[in-house]
């Protein structure tokens, strides 16, 4: 099931989230699931952010103008219009102005992407589609991306994604990693942000609820 590998930006979207959205998240899962069952493509028609973070991918390595390739998108499907300027105005945010690594041209860095199996639980958290950039100094950096624009994405929350990435990379990856709330703007990492030793508890009780509100909801879709 796609719930059982879940994206980590899916996952704290739903920790985030009110329960009447978990719910619908839920259902859609649950909906999409039915569907490849029986051999139909899945609803939503792929990743509405792919896209915008491949432009972004671009612009941090200098090969392209962000603003002028989502204009382009947008060009090519209206949904876009309104969410798109808010998340490249939040990137160039925090790639003009907050990023202190340097101002010389960055190149591609190691690819990065990986999946942590939950003790205890058939999840697999995966993260995917990690900016890899290199700097002039040599210095890695690796940006995971929250793309939604509700529900916030709070700092304790987002300790809880640094969690898994230190479960997932090596410590030496681990600490050059970034979460970035791409329409804020706004980073967290370990060294802003460390550990206070309660987050497998705290994601442990929280997926145990969130299984139980799947499993709840799993009957209608059979």
């Amino acid at each position: 099931m796609s719930f059982e590998r879940i994206e980590l930006q899916k996952l704290l979207m739903l920790k985030s989230a009110s329960e009447t959205k978990r719910i619908s998240t839920l259902r859609s899962i649950l909906r999409n699931d039915r569907r490849k069952s029986l051999g139909l493509n899945a609803s939503g028609g792929g990743n509405f952010y792919t896209p915008f973070w491949s432009a972004a991918k671009s612009h941090s390595l200098g090969e392209a103008d962000l603003l002028s390739q989502i204009s382009e998108s947008i060009s090519r499907v209206e949904n876009r219009k309104r969410l798109y300027p808010l998340l490249a105005n939040g990137y160039l945010t925090w790639w003009n102005t907050n990023r202190r690594w340097t101002n010389a041209p960055f190149q591609k860095g190691p690819g990065l992407r990986g999946s942590y199996a939950f003790p205890g639980t058939n999840l697999q958290i995966r993260m995917s589609d990690i900016l890899s950039v290199r700097d002039a100094a040599d210095g890695d950096h690796f940006v995971y991306p929250y793309f939604y624009e509700t529900p916030r994405l709070s700092a304790d929350v987002a300790r809880l994604a640094l969690w898994v990435a230190r479960q997932t990379f090596p410590q030496s990856q681990a600490k050059d990693f970034r979460l970035l709330d791409v329409v804020r703007g706004t980073t967290y990492s370990l060294d802003r942000h460390p550990l206070n030793g309660e987050e497998e508890e705290e994601l442990r009780s929280f997926l145990s609820g969130l299984y139980d509100l799947y499993n709840l909801l799993a009957p209608e879709y059979a």
